[in-house]
């Protein structure tokens, strides 16, 4: 009980000291609020927003018409657009007489009697239309509007062309438009779409976001779009209005109307389907052309074409009997590129139309291309013939001196080069003859006296000579040269007789053995080097030394042929790359195989090459002691080479199987790709044909005749005829210029 006594002491004891407080905080004389009322003089006003500013501002005038002084508090909230219904960002300032700061609100107080006069300033009202906001005084709540009616209203229509805009509508089908609205605020737009001569319109409004396209879909009515048949060919263009105007929004009627624009367009108006109308016109066209040019164009184009094929395609059947006739000798880019070219010339003449605008154009260019492809051909085989005569050469003993066949071959290869070259010139092709025809003379002057060669060979022996001294010499002092005199004693015979020091005594029949004898010193010293600079890396050293036998037996031969195996195995020393380390990389399936392209084409050439993971071994001197066979499907046979051309006619010949042997065609040892091979299968994009093109001219002649004839008619200036002229009138001059005698003669004219 003592406690809720003292509890309830002090809630009275705090109740007073409140009542204390606020008697004292109040004036003195301030008579009682319930006296006092506060009133606006004049009510509330309309906030008009400046369009350069979009600031916008009024007059409050706020009465005291009680008893005593009252105070004043008046605060505003934000603006609220009444289009969107969103807020604005807006920011208010309260002004107390003229020379009073902005405030955010007023806190004032006003006398009895007294008026107070309030200068409210807005910014940021850059919506257009009303908006509106909360006015507080002293709790009092108002509503605050401001209007934004000068607008910009930088409205229109978004099109490709905006000095003449184009709307394209269809007959039965759905329009669009699309607006634009180019300013930072929201507008409701009305809309009409009318032509001047045609009673019906389309109307409608939408909401225009602030910087935004607005797309619209209409109805266009039917009456817009008049006969069927007059936009058959072409489609009718009529000129429209569209007006735009903005909507101010409902309870803003004691405002003016908002600003309008109208704007000239065009309406493109087709009443077909692009299907529709290219079956129906292309008719119409068709059977009119077939009047007058069945007969013209049979005389003056298609049978002279028809005969011009025919004897191109026989010159195609000689030039594919002298492409079979080139031996593999020869090297398969070249092979396989005439043999290419020759299919693509067929295949182009068998397509070719006989009906074709520039059919007598494109045969005599034919006629052309068959005359290059002609010379290629003939080059080839001369390639080919030289190349056969020079291994055979290669392969001799006696009488093949191998500097003027090293000579030969790089002629032969410098015609190889020229005739690989994807557009050859005339320039091209005479380069390459010469070549060839250089590399032919050499072969056929072997044995013909030649002093400036019997000099070369002169000079070589005597500096030969120096090197190998075994007293002097650079070559001579070292150990290995003593171990390899002994077993090379027919090789250093040349060395011992001064005789051949002098190019007199040097004849055509010592040509051979004496050119034999300096190139394989010449390999023999290279060995000898290396031998000899290699001991510092025991390694390296060993590899080089397990080469020697296989250069000892090769140079106690006297062909060309083992002197160029001797010179490879030099250049196997010097890259550091053996037999037996590609042998390796082959047993490992270090070795796949490439093509390009990766998918083909019937009948176009294919690059096809063996690539090693290891680049040292791509372009090895050690390759050469391998065979790389590819074996191809059905009767194409067999190719040779680390890196060939071939092409393919259909999917079967493109699988194919490579495996490898020696160079004396000896099998590889072992369990690896070196011994099974490789396979894969060439990815071919087929072109299938229906029907040849001799059958579908049998076949189908006529109707193909009568489209082709359209298409030239057409090409013609058939269709600018239509375009120009009504229907029939256009249809008789279609049928009389395009198809009339001065066409046939033209056409005798041109073939002539």
């Amino acid at each position: 009980m003592r406690k809720k006594t003292v509890s309830s002491a002090a809630w009275t004891a705090a109740c007073l000291a409140i009542l204390f407080v606020h008697g004292a905080s109040a004036p003195a004389g301030t008579p009682p609020e319930s006296k006092a009322r506060v009133s606006l003089v004049g009510g509330l006003p309309v906030m008009v927003v400046d369009r350069s500013t979009q600031r916008a501002q009024g007059w409050l005038h706020v009465q005291n018409s009680g008893e005593g002084e009252v105070p004043l508090l008046i605060t505003v909230g934000h603006f609220v657009s009444q289009v969107t219904g969103r807020p604005l960002a807006t920011e208010a300032a309260f002004f107390l007489g003229a020379d009073t700061p902005g405030s955010p609100f007023v806190e004032s107080r006003i006398p009895e009697g007294g008026t107070v006069r309030v200068r409210l300033e807005v910014s940021n009202l850059w919506e257009a239309g009303e908006s509106a906001a909360e006015l507080s005084i002293n709790g009092t709540i108002h509503t605050l509007k401001a209007a934004h009616y000068d607008v910009p209203f930088r409205v229109g229509l978004h099109s490709s062309s905006p000095d003449q805009p184009l709307i394209e509508l269809h007959r039965d089908q759905k329009g669009l438009l699309v607006l634009r609205n180019e300013d930072a605020m929201t507008y409701t737009v009305a809309w009409w779409l009318a032509i001047p001569s045609e009673p019906s319109t389309l109307a409608g409004e939408t909401a225009l976001t602030p910087r935004s396209l607005q797309p619209l879909v209409i109805d266009p009515p039917a009456v817009w779009f008049g006969g069927r048949l007059e936009s058959l060919f072409k489609d009718v263009e009529r000129p429209a209005l569209l007006s735009l105007s903005w909507k101010p929004p409902m309870g803003s009627r004691d405002w003016p109307d908002g600003p309008a624009t109208t704007l000239p367009v065009r309406l493109r108006l087709s009443s077909w389907s692009d299907g529709a109308r290219g079956l129906w016109s292309g008719a119409i066209l068709l059977g009119v052309l077939l009047l007058g040019g069945i007969c013209s164009l049979l005389l003056g184009m298609w049978i002279p074409n028809k005969l011009a094929r025919i004897e191109l395609a026989g010159r195609l059947g000689d030039l594919a009997q002298k492409t079979r006739a080139i031996s593999r000798k020869t090297d398969s880019a070249l092979r396989v590129g005439v043999r290419v070219e020759r299919l693509r010339l067929w295949e182009t003449l068998r397509d070719l139309g006989m009906l074709a605008p520039d059919a007598a154009e494109r045969l005599k260019l034919f006629e052309r291309d068959i005359g290059v492809l002609s010379t290629r051909i003939e080059l080839v085989a001369l390639l080919d013939e030289v190349s056969q005569r020079l291994e055979t050469l290669r392969a001799k003993t006696s009488g093949a001196p191998p500097t003027p066949l090293w000579k030969a071959g790089r002629f032969l290869d410098e015609a190889t080069r020229l005739l690989k070259l994807a557009r050859p010139t005339e320039t091209d092709f005479q380069a390459a003859q010469v070549a060839a025809r250089s590399a032919a003379s050499l072969l056929d002057r072997l044995e013909e006296v030649d002093p400036h060669f019997a000099e070369t060979l002169a000079a070589r022996i005597h500096s030969l000579r120096v090197e190998y001294d075994a007293g002097s010499g650079d070559i001579g002092l070292r150990p290995k040269c003593g171990e390899l005199r002994e077993k090379l004693t027919d090789l250093f015979v040349i060395l011992k007789d001064k005789t051949y020091e002098s190019p007199a005594e040097i004849s055509p029949s010592r040509y051979h053995w004496i050119d034999m004898s300096v190139e394989k010193l010449y390999v023999l010293r290279h060995y000898i080097l290396r031998f000899e600079d290699t001991r510092a890396d025991p390694a390296r050293h060993d590899r080089v030394g397990q080469c020697e036998a296989r250069l000892v037996e090769l140079l106690r031969l006297q062909s060309p042929y083992t002197l160029d195996l001797a010179r490879r195995l030099k250049e196997q020393i010097e890259q550091d790359v053996l037999t037996s380390d590609v042998l390796q990389q082959l047993d490992a399936g270090n070795v796949g195989i490439k093509t390009e392209p990766l998918t083909a084409r019937p009948n176009e050439p294919v690059r096809l090459w063996l690539e090693f993971a290891d680049p040292r071994f791509r372009h090895c001197a050690a390759l050469s002691e391998f065979r790389c066979l590819w074996e191809f499907q059905g009767s194409v046979g067999q190719e040779q080479g680390w890196e060939i051309v071939h092409y393919f006619r259909n999917e079967r010949e493109a699988r194919f199987h490579v495996h490898f042997t020696t160079s004396d065609g000896k099998p590889i040892g072992g369990t690896g790709a070196g011994s099974s091979g490789l396979q894969k299968s060439m990815p071919l994009l087929l072109q299938h044909r229906k029907r040849s093109w001799e059958r579908w001219v049998v076949e189908g002649g006529r109707l193909a005749l009568a489209l082709l004839i359209a298409i030239l008619a057409l090409v013609g200036g058939a269709r600018e005829q239509l375009m120009k002229l009504d229907i029939l009138p256009g249809l008789v001059a279609v049928f009389l210029l395009g198809f009339g005698a001065d066409t046939v003669k033209n056409l005798f004219a041109r073939r002539s």
